[in-house]
């Protein structure tokens, strides 16, 4: 590793590497310095740098606090980010994300897409500071040698980060039993009901996305959560919600509902009076969202649950969209949960789900609000400052 400081603003040709009795080689080309900044490159095999920006100031995510061991989405698109899709392996195999220490970050390709000019890759951060306008990592490529050796999703959602289930929902659903993966090292991986197939599976917020009927499609996982906890998820709903009181009337979303023998563990969030509802069990306590998603576009819903206080929380798009102090008891009845489909009182969600992320503990304000504003399609939080760094 090397600092060279006070490095006048404008075009480097070259920069060279020398030792006593050894001929001196280039370890990069073309570096553009702006006035002020502080660019990195790669060396050695890697043939290809840019400096990625998380912009958590105001005019980017508009974080007030840090946040730790967040995953951050990176969608690289050839028109978007300029990332030249031929300069990489096939399938991104040589990418790498390194911090300003040089070490390496781990990532998870969801989606690589080199013919169409697009990708998704998920990076482990460990700290977003909050109201920064200057924090980066760098991204590199261009290695012919390189494995995926850090790629990997249990890496990026580490259940020390206290993940318990990730479900990007991009597998084929015509694969049946335990095909849609969970991301996690606890592999609660999801099985297909219904007669899913290929067409099930769409085009989604992020890569792909599943698609439900509202007719008996859904899917089931283990239980992953009983006390704490956050349920996030992109939905885009088909059609108008049921109307009622309980959030058990609605189109499941995301459903721990169980049976008449044990109704005091039950939990879901689900699409009642064309709104998200979050509701615990046992006398039913219903949060309803002060925000109406029937409009057929793509919205964030994100619901928090302290045990000890019974503290309930849910998010629309980010925004704190309801409070309530709902049950206390650990909710441990139900040994599954549902993804578009309420367990008991079987009513199914038609739309779309995409990006289902569980955690055991209650998130953040500021962790909802960053993964809002970091995955929704007009991303705020990363920014490429292609063409300054290329390396040798």
């Amino acid at each position: 590793f090397a600092q060279i400081d006070s490095v006048p603003a404008g075009n480097v040709s070259a920069l060279y590497y020398g030792a006593r009795n050894a001929a001196p080689y280039s370890i990069c080309s073309n570096v553009t310095v702006l006035s002020g900044d502080s660019p990195t490159f790669s060396s050695g095999p890697w043939a290809h740098s840019m400096k990625l920006i998380l912009n958590t100031s105001a005019s980017g995510a508009n974080i007030a606090g840090n946040v730790f061991g967040f995953p951050v989405l990176v969608r690289l698109a050839q028109s978007a980010s300029a990332f030249d899709f031929s300069q990489a392996q096939s399938g991104g195999s040589d990418l790498r994300f390194i911090k300003s220490d040089n070490s390496l970050l781990n990532y998870e390709i969801e989606n690589w897409d080199s013919v169409h000019g697009q990708a998704a890759v998920w990076v482990n951060v460990d700290t977003i500071f909050g109201n920064n306008a200057t924090q980066s990592i760098t991204m590199c490529w261009g290695n012919a040698l390189a494995t995926a050796a850090n790629s990997s999703g249990a890496a990026v959602f580490d259940t020390a980060d206290k993940f318990s289930g990730v479900w990007h929902l991009n597998e084929n659903p015509a694969q049946g039993q335990n095909s849609v993966l969970d991301r996690t090292v606890n592999k609660f991986n999801a099985s297909p009901n219904g007669g899913m197939n290929a067409a099930n599976s769409v085009d989604g917020i992020i890569g792909k996305a599943l698609h439900f009927n509202g007719i008996g499609e859904y899917l089931i996982i283990k239980r992953p959560v009983q006390d704490d906890f956050t349920i996030g998820f992109w939905m885009k709903a088909d059609s108008l919600s049921p109307m009622g009181t309980q959030w058990w009337q609605g189109d499941g979303l995301v459903d721990g509902d169980v049976n008449a023998a044990e109704p005091q563990d039950d939990f879901g969030v689900t699409y009642l009076n064309n709104k998200p509802v979050f509701g615990t069990c046992c006398t039913d306590t219903t949060l309803q969202a002060l925000s109406a998603v029937n409009d057929a576009k793509w919205h964030y819903v994100a619901v928090t649950r302290n045990r000890f206080s019974g503290l309930k929380t849910i998010f629309v798009d980010g925004k704190s969209a309801g409070v309530q102090t709902g049950t206390t008891n650990s909710l441990t009845g139900p040994d599954s949960l549902c993804f578009a489909k309420v367990l008991a009182n079987i009513t199914y969600f038609k739309g779309f789900l995409d990006e289902i992320q569980i955690s055991d503990v209650a998130r953040s304000s500021d962790w909802t609000l960053l993964c809002y504003m970091n995955q929704k399609q007009q991303d705020a939080l990363v920014i490429f400052q292609s063409g300054l760094l290329k390396g040798r």
